[in-house]
């Protein structure tokens, strides 16, 4: 019988620690969107703060880090727009497909998710052109 009961508590705390890490994840994505999600403006600034807390820059080498640290981000940015048109036909492929193996409820609840995600999607492209 003790055999069993430490079993089951190492089962619980287990599963408690999943619990606390999903719950803790969902909160900080939620919260922090992901990074190419910001403009390049605000890449920019948030790198050269990180840069300038560990580095502690002059004013000078501020000035002459930056147009280096917003071209990368512009070229970082065309990147994510770029792939992001592959990666798209890539999901609207697997959607199809996907179709082919759900239930009809499924399938309406798999396109209200696609829609959510296109939605999104369309935002951060106006978002991009807006850099």
């Amino acid at each position: 019988m003790k055999r069993w009961k430490a079993i089951l508590g190492i089962a619980l705390i287990f599963l408690a620690g999943v619990l606390v890490g999903s719950l803790g994840a969902m909160q900080f994505f939620k919260f922090r969107p992901p990074f190419h999600r910001f403009t390049t403006e605000e890449r920019t600034q948030s790198i050269m703060k990180r840069l300038d807390r560990k580095l502690d820059l002059t004013e000078k080498q501020w000035d002459q880090m930056i147009p280096i640290v917003r071209r990368t981000q512009e070229e970082v940015g065309q990147v994510f727009k770029d792939n992001g048109k592959l990666l798209h036909g890539w999901m609207e492929r697997d959607m199809q497909e996907f179709k082919k193996v759900l239930n009809t409820d499924q399938q309406k609840k798999l396109e209200e998710l696609r829609q959510e995600f296109e939605k999104k999607r369309l935002e951060h492209e106006k978002a991009e052109e807006k850099d």
